[in-house]
């Protein structure tokens, strides 16, 4: 009589144990991983491209890049996506400044991801003589606070809702008790 509920218990958890294994590689999400130039670069020269380095293979057709300067016009140019990086031309830069480059790019199995980063663009001054005007931000500009998001380039993304893990779980779970009941009543 005590071998049915251990056969059940252990039932359990081996499916349990199955479970936790093969849902964690579903539960990573892509992220952003690199960037050139890098967040919170300080740059003598315009870059001639933008690439973001993701750790999962992006589609460059359901993906956008923007390059906003400090006067607010977006210097985006063509994008492409090579596996897991995505490349943007950029206009030529002719304003020293903060460079912020906004991100939505859609891996390839089909999670979108979202975030922002920058870096700041120190030109030297022209040789007219006349003198650059400022293009410090204002205060109504100025970035908001860092935060862990911010480490990776303050990368966020849609996620999977967790009711359909739960769902299987649980017809894992009865699955296995089902059979452990099943196998303890031949006995």
């Amino acid at each position: 009589m005590l071998r049915t509920p251990v056969r059940v218990l252990a039932a359990t958890l081996l499916s349990l144990a199955t479970l936790l294994a093969l849902a964690t590689p579903a539960l990573a999400h892509t992220s952003l991983v690199g960037s050139d130039p890098a967040e919170g670069a300080t740059l003598t020269a315009a870059p001639e491209a933008i690439t973001l380095t993701f750790t999962d293979p992006m589609e460059a057709e359901f993906s956008s890049v923007t390059i906003t300067g400090p006067d607010g016009t977006d210097a985006a140019g063509n994008l492409r996506s090579d596996g897991a990086a995505v490349a943007v031309t950029v206009a030529p830069l002719t304003a020293s400044g903060r460079y912020e480059i906004g991100y939505r790019v859609l891996s390839q199995d089909g999670h979108p991801v979202t975030g922002t980063l920058a870096f700041t663009l120190d030109l030297p001054p022209a040789a007219t003589g006349v003198p650059e005007p400022s293009t410090a931000p204002t205060a109504a500009a100025a970035p908001p606070p860092a935060s862990a998001g911010a480490a990776q380039g303050g990368a966020t993304d849609g996620g999977t809702p967790a009711w359909p893990w739960l769902v299987a779980a649980l017809v894992l779970v009865g699955g296995g008790v089902g059979a452990a009941l099943r196998l303890g009543r031949g006995q």
